[in-house]
């Protein structure tokens, strides 16, 4: 159940894992359109699910395995059954954060692995999240650390079996982008780490050393959407902290995000999140901490 709901902004209350949380939920009830800061794993074990992302319908059957990105606004509708829920928070682990963000991309806003589209890509995920869960309802020592090194690998798993999946079969561009993995996953740590600058096509494609054409191809072979489109997610990503501090107007927060004027900062945000930085904002609660609400 979702247990703290401000508007469309729900704050997960983590418990017991810093940055982990994972129950098998057997609620017959409809969650309706909410968001949260943390990855959103969801595994039915008996019976279907069925999850609304934006215009598209998830029908999940058991053993479905779907990855819902932080911010994406969601609505999981009442069915009967079991299925395991996952959230991860990983901007708890600031380098980690930083190191997945390319592989984030391939995720957002959804990415379903199923056994019928990808049998390798699917055991191994399914088999990694049974995993999590046994250590979950452990009492080993350092069973912390065990379900974060599994979830690295779930997470680097999918990011492997799908970097490069934007090119047809047997196009050359695809081995290429594959090729260029290790050089790829530095281009967007570079992205991260700029994104406020003014930054451009023609200026990061001389800086990997590739033609604006050729890096364009590439990189979308490799994160599934264009430069522009990547580069303005990590700039709404970035925004979404900023837009919590009322101290900053919306104009300085597009400013300091990378957007030139607010227009298209709040444009680009509702395209992204489905609401508008004013929206969002109003919807904001800081985390609960609960050491001040035992009174």
């Amino acid at each position: 159940m979702i247990k703290y709901l401000d508007g469309i902004k729900e704050t997960v209350d983590f418990k017991e894992f810093q940055g982990i949380l994972l129950y098998q939920n057997v609620d017959n009830e409809d969650y309706p359109n909410h968001w949260h800061s943390s990855m959103e794993i969801v595994m039915p074990t008996d019976g279907i699910y069925h999850i609304s992302i934006g215009d598209t319908e998830y029908n999940l059957k058991p053993g479905d395995i779907l990855f819902i990105s932080p911010g994406v606004l969601h609505h999981l509708h009442a069915c009967e059954g079991k299925r395991l829920i996952l959230l991860i928070d990983f901007s708890s682990l600031n380098s980690i954060s930083t190191a997945i963000s390319p592989i984030m991309s391939l995720i957002h806003p959804a990415l379903l692995v199923s056994n019928g589209t990808d049998s390798y890509t699917h055991k191994r995920c399914y088999d990694i999240l049974n995993a999590v869960s046994e250590h979950y309802n452990s009492n080993e020592l350092f069973r912390e650390v065990d379900m974060y090194a599994l979830l690295l690998q779930l997470i680097t798993t999918v990011g492997r079996s799908y970097a490069g999946r934007a090119s047809k079969p047997g196009d050359t561009y695809q081995d290429k982008s594959q090729a260029y993995l290790d050089k790829f996953i530095r281009i967007c740590e570079y992205i991260d780490i700029h994104y406020s600058e003014d930054l451009s096509l023609e200026k990061v494609a001389e800086l990997a050393g590739f033609s604006k054409y050729h890096f364009e191809r590439l990189f979308k072979g490799f994160t599934g959407i264009t430069f522009y489109k990547y580069l303005n997610k990590v700039r709404i990503t970035q925004s979404q902290a900023l837009i919590n501090n009322p101290s900053l107007t919306l104009t300085e927060v597009a400013l300091k995000s990378g957007f030139n004027s607010s227009s298209t900062f709040i444009r680009m945000f509702k395209q992204i999140n489905g609401c508008t930085p004013t929206e969002f904002r109003n919807n904001y609660r800081p985390e609960i901490d609960e050491d001040n609400n035992e009174d």
